[in-house]
């Protein structure tokens, strides 16, 4: 646990003039309190008094463990008590700005309404993002843990893929591969042939047949922090088409990464890749943002997108992943993750680049 950056959340909390805030287990309360809490269906709630620098858990009993003998304040609880009593027994003199997540549950919004007297509701989300965006070198070091662990997955398929595997025995491969590698599978997403030009399907039944288009997307995390590539391949035999399309999606994404820079716009980045793309008269069949900000989440800012009109910052990091989609015939996305280092100089954390065709 980082007390440093509990104070600097009160700090902030307090200059809002918010009375008291809470957090329910997700990416925000792993990162004020740096460990992974998950109960379930069961009620857990962290609680941030900023005056006086208060802060506490109340979490079910048989998850003690996980904050025991973290320097943290916990009420645990059993299945036979009421856990809105260590609601109730919070001492504070005044609730009148109370904030939270916007995801927390409505029954939990009840419960509080139920404790405390009338107050104004403030979103905690925009507040914590703001620190959130902005990566320290631990940070940094567990996102590049997990791209390394990604790309030993590709290797790692590229030999195994056949003729007739299916994409589900592609998945298992991937996954095998990255807890070998010490990080945690999270979303594999592995779409050959059709399928290619659906960006977001996962995997199925479907097996791998000659001439397939098969993009494998592969995010992980390392220590609780994301990495996010794709890889778009051919099997056997690459076609004019797939080829045409393969080096626009290279050169639109390459472009993208040399255009970034501390002080730039985000939408940009957005802006270089995507008219690449429709220069050569697909812009219609790039269908998403450029990309995304990294770290506790998949998705998180800065987006890379034509409607985030922020700037570009030290400790950032995103993805860079154009693509275009031919409805019915295939795809190909092409994704790389990026930094934006201390000094100011851009490293993409990903230097494998595997021939597109798979023989």
């Amino acid at each position: 646990m980082c007390i440093k950056r509990i104070e600097e959340i009160a700090k902030k909390l307090e200059s809002k003039e918010i009375d008291i805030a809470f957090l329910i287990p997700g990416p925000n309360l792993r990162y004020v309190l740096g460990i992974d809490i998950e109960t379930y269906e069961r009620f857990c709630m962290f609680y941030l008094i900023p005056e006086n620098l208060e802060f506490g858990i109340i979490i079910p009993k048989l998850d003690e463990l996980k904050v025991k003998d973290k320097g943290i304040k916990y009420f645990a609880y059993t299945d036979n008590e009421d856990p809105l009593d260590f609601l109730r027994s919070i001492k504070i003199t005044k609730v009148e700005r109370v904030a939270f997540e916007e995801k927390m549950p409505m029954k939990y919004y009840l419960y509080l309404r139920r404790i405390f007297d009338d107050f104004e509701f403030i979103t905690l989300d925009e507040i914590l993002y703001e620190f959130r965006l902005i990566k320290n070198k631990e940070e940094i070091e567990n996102i590049k843990g997990a791209v390394k662990a990604i790309e030993k997955a590709y290797k790692k398929c590229e030999e195994e893929i056949t003729e007739n595997l299916s994409e589900n025995e592609i998945v298992s491969i991937i996954s095998n591969e990255l807890m070998r590698n010490n990080a945690i599978p999270r979303d594999i997403l592995v779409q050959a042939g059709e399928h290619s030009a659906i960006p977001h399907w996962t995997h199925s039944e479907r097996r791998i047949r000659k001439g397939d288009v098969i993009v494998i997307d592969i995010s992980a995390t390392y220590n609780g922090y994301f990495g996010d590539l794709t890889r778009t391949y051919i099997f056997k035999v690459a076609s004019d088409e797939f080829i045409e399309i393969y080096n626009i999606v290279k050169e639109a994404h390459d472009k993208a990464i040399q255009a970034i820079k501390e002080g730039e716009f985000a939408n940009n980045i957005d802006y270089i890749a995507r008219s690449t793309i429709t220069a050569k008269g697909y812009g219609n069949f790039f269908v998403h943002r450029t990309g995304h900000g990294l770290g506790l989440e998949v998705h998180e800012e800065p987006y890379i997108s034509q409607t985030y009109r922020k700037r570009l910052q030290r400790g950032m990091v995103f993805t860079i992943e154009p693509g275009i989609y031919l409805p019915n015939k295939f795809g190909v996305r092409l994704e790389s993750n990026v930094v934006i280092e201390e000094n100011g100089k851009i490293k993409v954390l990903d230097d494998y680049w595997p021939d597109p065709v798979l023989n």
